[in-house]
């Protein structure tokens, strides 16, 4: 694990070097290498900007995730369907079934990894209710744009996921899911820039590029205006016909005596 975290500091290192050297925009982009239980591993690109954050798999990906930062709205593009899903919840007071107490262990600095912005890489573990939910190597001040992006877009995800919690089956709600899904969905970018993740259920992720100054056209964050929109509240209330492209008349309601 160790001769892991090296080679992946290293690489960062190298590239934060390149990077700085070259620094002439305000735009930045990161590359990871992510993993679940039963999935090859794959690559999630995110690129930020002072309004919009995308989410997509790289060059050829069959579509991607736009969070607008001004309208506080999440749009998921899928090309092959040619369609638009926003997200965009109102504001949600739920409380979590059980009381929920968050622990921070500080497992200390990477002392034989290279610092990276003229700071070492801190191990931090996350915990709910005596529960391990994840580890994080942070690096603090390390790109804080897109520390503050990928929160307000966790945030909006935590909200909409609030509106279906009730419908979740009581052995799901587990204090590290509900906790990381719902009610502490920013707590692993606390303490800096996570370039390391992993959690219990198999879930992981690792930086494995990074460009720290760039720009970035303003037509690779478009939304295709002929794709056919609807909201996510719509898909589940059974109104969106996407075979046909069409938003259904939800039945009327029958009044009972």
């Amino acid at each position: 694990m160790k001769f892991l975290y090296r080679y992946v500091l290293v690489s960062i290192a190298l590239t934060m070097t390149v990077a700085c050297q070259h620094s002439t925009a305000t735009d930045q982009q990161v590359e990871f290498i992510e993993q679940e239980t039963g999935i090859d591993p794959y690559v999630v690109r995110m690129t930020v900007t002072p309004k919009f954050l995308r989410i997509d798999e790289g060059e050829g990906a069959n579509g991607y995730v736009l969070y607008d930062r001004h309208k506080q709205m999440v749009l998921n593009i899928n090309d092959v369907t040619r369609t638009v899903m926003l997200i965009a919840p109102p504001p949600s007071e739920l409380q979590p079934p059980f009381a929920l107490t968050h622990t921070v262990k500080d497992l200390g600095s990477l002392k034989d990894a290279p610092q990276i912005n003229m700071t070492t890489p801190i191990h931090y573990q996350f915990l709910t209710n005596d529960q391990l939910c994840m580890d994080v190597i942070s690096v603090p001040g390390l790109l804080p744009d897109l520390v503050k992006a990928l929160s307000e877009y966790e945030l909006i995800l935590a909200t909409d996921s609030a509106r279906t919690f009730n419908q979740m089956p009581a052995d799901m709600q587990t204090p590290c899911d509900i906790a990381n899904n719902t009610f502490s969905p920013v707590r692993e970018y606390t303490y800096g820039f996570p370039i390391r993740e992993w959690r219990p259920s198999g879930y992981s992720r690792a930086l494995k590029d990074y460009k720290e100054s760039l720009v970035v056209k303003e037509k690779f964050f478009n939304v295709p205006k002929d794709y056919f929109t609807y909201t996510v509240q719509q898909l589940r209330d059974g109104v969106v016909d996407l075979e046909n492209r069409k938003i259904l008349t939800p039945a009327p309601v029958q009044a009972t005596r």
